[in-house]
């Protein structure tokens, strides 16, 4: 699911990070941002919720980098899917999904 929005009130990625965070927490779900060590690109959230789901989140607007399309390129080819979120209404979209039930568990 990459989901983008087309109307934004965040200016920044941290503002988006931020809201993600409240928006799982108020629905019993846990986030965990990640470093991984000797990878460039990978996606620097853990939402968990239903079971894991995989996070880039990105400043409205701003497109994925080469190496992190390619991460989760990768990802995607051994199963693990990536959701890209990059407006409080792309997290408000995910967010509903993953109540619903709706997305598939990242492993």
């Amino acid at each position: 699911m990459t989901t983008r929005g087309t109307k934004t009130r965040a200016s920044r990625e941290s503002q988006v990070e931020r809201y993600l965070k409240t928006k799982i927490e108020n629905i019993g779900g846990i986030t965990r941002k990640v470093k991984w060590l000797g990878v460039n690109g990978a996606p620097d959230r853990l939402v968990l919720f239903k079971g894991a789901h995989w996070v880039e989140l990105k400043r409205p607007g701003a497109p994925l980098r080469p190496q992190q399309s390619y991460e989760h390129f990768l990802m995607l080819a051994h199963g693990v899917k990536v959701h890209v979120l990059d407006s409080f209404e792309a997290v408000d979209i995910f967010v509903e999904a993953l109540r619903k039930g709706k997305l598939k568990n990242a492993f």
